[in-house]
């Protein structure tokens, strides 16, 4: 399905529509016999569902670009009503169907604006940023965030939907809200353009603009592939291009972003510290509380922690200042009310950098005090991968510590977590034989009773035979000459 969407793609990009709209059928028709066989179950549905509305929309671009634009309207609206019905809650809707209803709305939308049919248009606009906002708190996944970052382009829309109806005021109050909230986004633009044609003002110095925009985009996103690639120095490159040839554009703040990821890439810590210092001071008070400047920090904040976390990996020394920079920005960060999961991300890698810096008192404090932190029971359910991170980093810092019955305390925990969820991803990196050995060795190293001692054992021994957990066991009691015994 995948390689079938890519084709399809090139397809368009080579003018054969007729044969992409084929290799988006046979897609189409691949998604749904897959949906067929995968019947209720939840992992089975999420690709195929992807895919098919990957392909929809792709049948829908093919139809407004010929100038079909009702045919990619209903095409759209069928998309939107059945991943996103309007008698089902959108908190109680996938993330997967959520963004793709999200894509046909601004689809159609787009089409229905062209068509004059402006108040639906309208309606369409306002279903899109109702999405992103039920997402606002809950963007513990790429696909959640993605959906954020499309509200920018509802309120565009719905801007160009309303000077179309001859609703320019309302209109302007969209663009103010774009200027304050994108301004130096990759929508900053477009937003000139509309004002201009709102303000019945000169077209020609925005649109001169949106063409070197256009040109940066090109550059920027062939840098954003070789980045995606691995080959860090030939996006450096073109990032620094793109800063130097079209400094006074929007993409030119894209560009430093970029830079930084590049330069983070290459393990050169302290020139993309430097790189988001300057861009912070750039964005200046004035952008502050916008979605560009909020990315920034968000992008600066994980430069310094693998910083951090590579220096103590490496056991390479680090600059003082490093961490109270870095705490102050998570501060910061956190007192924006971030979504929950990124806040709970945030405090995750404040412990971890603790534990880098070997600051394992303050981890284990830090970490307790997140840990007692408010959350209701669906929050917990929604957050438990950044709560289980937590947990084994303060168990980590305790056992170093030698502190065993708070190190015990949070591997029990853990093991309860893995025993309620026990098909989660995480522990597809945290291995649940590996807390099971790790109690039965808390116990040993502690004095525990000798029983407890080999309850533990057993556990791992008959939960996980064969594994290196339940195989050091063995050894260990065989070489001590007893199951119970402390060599």
């Amino acid at each position: 399905m995948q390689a079938g969407v890519r084709a399809a793609r090139c397809l368009r990009q080579l003018d054969r529509a007729a044969e992409a709209m084929a290799c988006y059928d046979r897609v189409i028709a691949a998604a749904q016999a897959s949906l067929a066989a995968g019947g209720e179950r939840k992992a089975a549905s999420i690709l195929p569902t992807y895919w098919r509305g990957a392909a929809t929309l792709g049948k829908a671009t093919l139809h407004s670009e010929a100038g079909e634009y009702q045919a990619a309207v209903d095409l759209c609206r069928d998309l939107l009503a059945e991943l996103v019905p309007v008698d089902r809650l959108l908190s109680e809707t996938r993330s997967t169907g959520l963004f793709m209803g999200q894509q046909a709305a601004l689809h159609a939308a787009r089409c229905l604006t062209e068509m004059g049919q402006c108040p639906e248009a309208i309606a369409l606009c306002d279903r899109a940023l109702a999405i992103a906002e039920v997402k606002r708190h809950k963007t513990s996944d790429r696909t959640g965030r993605q959906i954020q970052e499309q509200a920018a382009e509802a309120l565009f829309v719905k801007a160009q939907a309303l000077a179309k109806a001859d609703q320019p005021n309302q209109a302007r109050e969209i663009i103010q809200r774009l200027k304050s909230e994108y301004a130096l986004s990759r929508h900053a633009t477009r937003i000139k353009i509309l004002e201009a044609q709102l303000n019945d003002t000169r077209l020609d110095v925005a649109e001169r603009e949106w063409d070197r925009v256009r040109a940066a985009s090109v550059l920027l996103a062939e840098a954003s592939r070789q980045a995606d690639g691995g080959f860090w120095e030939s996006a450096l490159a073109l990032f620094d291009h793109v800063t130097r040839q079209y400094a006074d554009t929007s993409a030119a703040v894209r560009a430093l972003d970029g830079k930084g990821q590049a330069l983070q890439g290459l393990t050169r810590f302290a020139e993309a510290n430097q790189v988001y210092v300057a861009l912070e001071q750039q964005l200046g008070e004035a952008s502050r509380g916008s979605q560009l400047a909020r990315e920034v920090r968000a992008h600066h904040k994980w430069v310094l922690f693998r910083w951090i976390e590579y220096s103590g990996q490496k056991r390479r020394p680090i600059p003082d200042d490093v961490w109270p920079q870095f705490e102050a920005l998570c501060q910061q960060i956190l007192a924006e009310d971030p979504p929950l999961s990124e806040r709970l991300q945030t405090q995750v890698i404040m412990v971890e950098g603790l534990c880098h810096l070997r600051r394992l008192d303050e981890a284990v404090q830090r970490g307790e005090e997140f840990l007692a932190q408010p959350l209701s029971d669906e929050d917990r359910q929604t957050c438990m991968p950044q709560l289980t991170w937590i947990h084994l980093y303060v168990s980590n810092a305790c056992r170093n510590l030698r502190k065993r019955d708070r190190e015990l305390e949070h591997l029990h925990w853990l093991v309860a977590a893995v025993q309620a969820q026990p098909d989660a991803p995480v522990w597809e990196i945290i291995k649940p034989g590996a807390l099971y050995h790790r109690i039965w060795d808390a116990l040993r190293l502690s004095g525990a009773p000798a029983a407890d001692v080999e309850q533990a054992a057993q556990a791992v021994i008959s939960g996980y035979p064969g594994s290196i957990f339940a195989g050091d066991i063995a050894r260990r009691q065989y070489s001590s000459g007893g199951p119970n015994t402390v060599r």
